[in-house]
Formats: structure tokens, C-alpha cells, sequence
């Protein structure tokens, strides 16, 4: 769900958000353990502080969140560097994905 879903969500629930936005994952982080508000965030994001307690996974009703990424290149001929990491990513595709959805013990 990206902000938009989030912003059609709270309007059919007649619900008033005020929403802070950041592409900076630390500085959300901390914004949650200090009480400021809760936060969307990948699992893998958070998977340290899940575990020592410091944040906490709450399950969330409704339309299945997800996020899907993409492996993209410019189209010019790769480095030796970029072609390894394209070769390791599609080949360890399931494990990552296993990872992002917080699910380590599936990889």
C-alpha cells in the first residue's frame, strides 16, 4: 500500500491523519520508539528491532500490503560488478523475497 491507499483508506474510514512523511528509514524508526506515530515499514526494515524488542510488529486488518520492486538497468552493457549482482539476485529471487516479507526461515 503506498501513501496514496493510505489516503483512501483513512477517507473511507472517515478518519483524520496527520502524516509525516520520509524517505530516511532511521530517522522513522526513531521517530517510533520515541512515540511520535507508527509507521508502514518492510519487515527486513525492522526485523533487528522486532527482535530485540524495540519496535513492534502489529498485524494489519484489510487489504494485503505489498510492494513490488523491480531490477532494472540503463540498457548499456553491464559491468562485471552489476552483471554479479543481477546474477545473484535472480538466482537467490525466492530467498530475498522470503526475506522482504519478514520471513527468514522460508529463504
Amino acid at each position: 500500500m503506498e501513501r496514496r491507499g493510505i489516503d483512501v483508506a483513512a477517507e473511507s474510514r472517515r478518519s483524520a491523519l496527520h502524516l509525516l512523511e520520509s524517505n530516511d528509514t532511521f530517522f522513522i524508526k526513531l521517530m517510533v520508539r520515541q512515540g511520535v506515530g507508527v509507521s508502514l515499514l518492510p519487515a527486513w526494515a525492522v526485523r533487528e528491532e522486532v527482535e530485540a524488542g524495540t519496535l513492534a510488529r502489529v498485524p494489519v486488518e484489510g487489504e494485503p500490503l505489498s510492494r513490488v520492486v523491480q531490477l532494472v538497468t540503463s540498457g548499456r552493457p553491464l559491468s562485471a560488478a552489476a552483471r554479479c549482482f543481477v546474477e545473484f539476485t535472480v538466482a537467490r529471487r525466492d530467498e530475498l523475497q522470503a526475506l522482504a516479507r519478514g520471513n527468514p526461515s522460508a529463504a
